[in-house]
């Protein structure tokens, strides 16, 4: 039972942070960038890129593993491990 509940913190843990990435993307990157090129620039493009460095590909890499952890647990038994899912995180 206690690993059971790890594992689903877990899994609910990465699905909340997915969400906040893929918002941060959408309300704000996206929207700067949006500004920048119709010549309205509330940031410059390099302030932009070094605050939101890498946001892209965290939110792909983090997107794989909450799928690949999802699938994990579709069939979850308390015998089933899921650290070769953490291992399987490339980035």
């Amino acid at each position: 039972a206690y690993r059971e509940r790890v594992v689903y913190e877990i899994l609910t843990t990465e699905k909340t942070y997915v969400e906040s990435l893929a918002t941060c993307l959408e309300v704000y990157l996206q929207p700067l960038q949006a500004a920048a090129a119709a010549g309205k620039a509330i940031l410059s493009e390099e302030r932009t890129n070094v605050i939101f460095k890498g946001l892209d590909t965290i939110l792909a890499v983090n997107k794989g593993f909450l799928a690949a952890l999802s699938v994990r647990l579709v069939k979850w038994h308390p015998n089933l491990c899921v650290g070769d899912v953490f291992d399987s995180i490339e980035g």
